[in-house]
């Protein structure tokens, strides 16, 4: 085994110092990776099958008609992540749902699955986002309702107009 010393400038004008080995000519050490990055203990860098929408809602459908009072529901999945190994499973670390861009709801921890947020919004119409946010990027996905005073049955959450907010 041979070493040698070497001293690197970092920035800001610190100095490091680090010892380095490797194998001489009689070594075994090929230089390649012996255990994927998934941890399979094979040359195979790893996979993902996508799971197609990341974020989606399914209470309420964009473009719904709703009323003043409703529960958003949003199921969150996880999302592909790649680099130049290959592509693994990435869980959400935070997910949002926002209502004419004032948030009314947020997960912190175990963000996979659904998620839901009771709203009261007056009436007309109002945007709302729900919003991922993964190791190296965010997924979103946005519907659109109206609330219509009187209107019966269905399920929306709005932003600016709403009145009152809260998240189960």
């Amino acid at each position: 085994m041979r070493s040698v010393l070497a001293t690197v400038v970092i920035a800001a004008g610190v100095w490091a110092s680090a010892s380095v080995a490797w194998a001489d000519s009689t070594g075994t050490d090929t230089g390649t990776q012996t255990s994927g990055a998934d941890g399979s203990g094979d040359d195979a860098c790893g996979s993902c099958e996508d799971p197609g929408d990341s974020v989606a809602f399914t209470d309420p459908l964009d473009g719904a008609q709703v009323p003043a009072e409703l529960t958003v529901m949003v199921d969150v999945n996880y999302s592909c992540s790649c680099d130049d190994c290959g592509c693994y499973q990435d869980l959400p670390s935070e997910v949002t749902i926002a209502v004419d861009e004032g948030g009314v709801y947020s997960c912190f921890d175990g963000c996979t699955g659904p998620h839901q947020a009771n709203v009261t919004l007056t009436p007309g119409t109002h945007e709302i986002t729900a919003t991922a946010q993964y190791s190296f990027h965010t997924e979103s996905a946005t519907v659109t309702v109206t609330v219509v005073e009187g209107a019966t049955g269905g399920n929306a959450t709005g932003g600016s107009g709403a009145t009152d907010a809260s998240a189960t």
